[in-house]
């Protein structure tokens, strides 16, 4: 179930912009890459001047803009059929979007395939109503979960007022191009970086060539391969370790101050449109050492849908950007289990 969400909170909430890379199906006018083909399943093209979200071997997520929060995600899913896939989507959806309303199923087609489509409207914590569109798309083993939605804003009489009046001729651009290998994924493959400039007993899992900081991991942690957008204001890293439960991303937030406190307000504030059941530790913020410099650390727990998870998340100003080290757990587990790495990545993590 959990999976489920993964598409529906980033499309509704901030998400990781990324960066594309060379591919081979020819590219369509005005229109950039958002998948990997090779690893996905499937092939995405968005407008060029959409904000590539995420975009990982299963899932890829892109917004209009990150004002117009107008957006298009697929999520390659394991499920014998897209009626049993809408069957689990539904229950998500139900859990987390208030108020909600939802259309009979329509039979369509999306890159050559048979889909079930459905509407839906309803209200998602302080983000306001949104409308969706979502399209199961059955192909092989898998279903191809994709979701459209629409945010709805209010002009200044008042009147709710969906953005698909402005976007609808760019999604449904990217739903004309969409389409699907006859080919099995070949699957996750770790970047080619993981061991330039490593540490003993650790590899790399930041982009030398993108970002500005340098993560590490131990090394027998998994590095995930993503797509990421260079010229994003929020760039992002992956690493997960499957067997041991873990894992950690870095993300960069741009304050208008370079303010601690600022960043905070705003964190607090996406973390109650987000998840339920927060738990912030008591003081919220300790004083810790980064690179050297003067960082926080705070410690919390949340829940999204059914599942409970713990977060400790380590910030550093460096270049008026805070950039946020975000360590996950589930909520059965604690982070005691992980400590040496924990203190491993933060004290191998540096800024260029």
């Amino acid at each position: 179930m959990k999976k489920l969400l993964i598409c529906l909170v980033l499309l509704l909430t901030l998400a990781l912009p990324l960066l594309t890379s060379c591919q081979d199906s020819e590219i369509p006018d005005g229109m950039k890459y958002a998948s990997k083909p090779d690893l996905s399943g499937y092939t995405m093209f968005v407008p060029e001047s959409w904000v590539l979200d995420v975009g990982t071997e299963t899932v890829t997520v892109a917004h209009a803009s990150k004002r117009d929060r107008t957006g298009v995600s697929i999520q390659r899913l394991n499920y014998e059929s897209a009626t049993e896939w809408w069957a689990d989507m539904k229950v998500s959806i139900n859990e987390n979007l208030n108020d909600t309303w939802f259309s009979e199923k329509e039979n369509t087609v999306i890159g050559g395939l048979n889909a079930l489509k459905y509407t839906v409207t309803g209200t998602w914590g302080e983000n306001g109503y949104h409308k969706l569109e979502l399209y199961g798309v059955q192909k092989g083993d898998y279903v191809y979960s994709i979701i459209v939605t629409y945010p709805i804003y209010k002009d200044k009489n008042g009147t709710k007022t969906y953005t698909d009046s402005y976007q609808a001729e760019d999604v449904q651009k990217v739903l004309d191009n969409l389409s699907f290998s006859d080919t099995a994924p070949s699957g996750a493959s770790e970047p080619s970086y993981i061991n330039e400039d490593t540490k003993e007993g650790m590899k790399r899992a930041s982009n030398p060539e993108i970002f500005d900081y340098n993560l590490f991991v131990p090394s027998d942690w998994t590095v995930e391969s993503t797509i990421a957008e260079a010229n994003s204001n929020v760039s992002s890293a992956y690493v997960y370790n499957a067997l041991k439960g873990i894992n950690v991303n870095v993300m960069q937030w741009n304050v208008s101050s370079t303010s601690y406190d600022e960043w905070w307000y705003e964190y607090v504030l996406q973390l109650e449109n987000s998840f339920k059941n927060i738990e912030l530790s008591d003081p919220a913020l300790v004083d810790v050492k980064i690179d050297g410099k003067d960082g926080k650390c705070a410690k919390f727990s949340a829940s999204l849908s059914d599942s409970e998870y713990n977060y400790e998340i380590y910030a550093v100003i460096h270049r008026a950007s805070v950039h946020v080290i975000t360590f996950t757990v589930k909520g059965e587990d604690s982070f005691e289990n992980y400590r040496n790495d924990v203190d491993a990545i933060i004290g191998s993590f540096y800024f260029d």
